[in-house]
């Protein structure tokens, strides 16, 4: 790994979150079961559309929730991928994909904003 120029993700600022807009480019990241033509011990880069954000507070937590959907391939195992805007910066975790058509998933990611922002920011070194 001696070769290898390995740099930590930026984080997207609040400003450029909020300046999403369907139909951007975004990027997903991980290790995807399906389709099966895909090697899951591989890192790989799913090329995604953000869609759009939905406003949601999930009871009983402290988190502001928001959910932004996207086109992507993600399976189970997918959850905690880091979701990147087009210029890889980190600006959500994938949580849930839902099949729609042949290869085509709808996913959703907590944004990194309010509460989570305020504690990834906080614990980073």
């Amino acid at each position: 790994m001696t070769n290898i120029d390995i740099r930590p993700i930026k984080i997207a600022s609040d400003y450029e979150i909020s300046q999403l807009q369907t139909g951007d480019r975004i990027h997903l990241a991980g290790y995807p079961e399906l389709p099966t033509n895909i090697n899951m011990e591989k890192l790989y880069w799913s090329p995604s559309i953000f869609l759009t954000n939905i406003d949601n507070k999930i009871d009983g937590t402290t988190v502001d929730t928001v959910v932004s959907m996207a086109s992507a391939i993600t399976s189970s195992g997918s959850s905690g991928s880091p979701i990147m805007t087009k210029d890889y910066k980190f600006f959500g975790v994938h949580f849930a994909s839902f099949k729609e058509y042949e290869d085509v998933y709808l996913t959703g990611g907590v944004l990194i904003t309010g509460y989570v922002r305020k504690k990834i920011i906080n614990n980073m070194r």
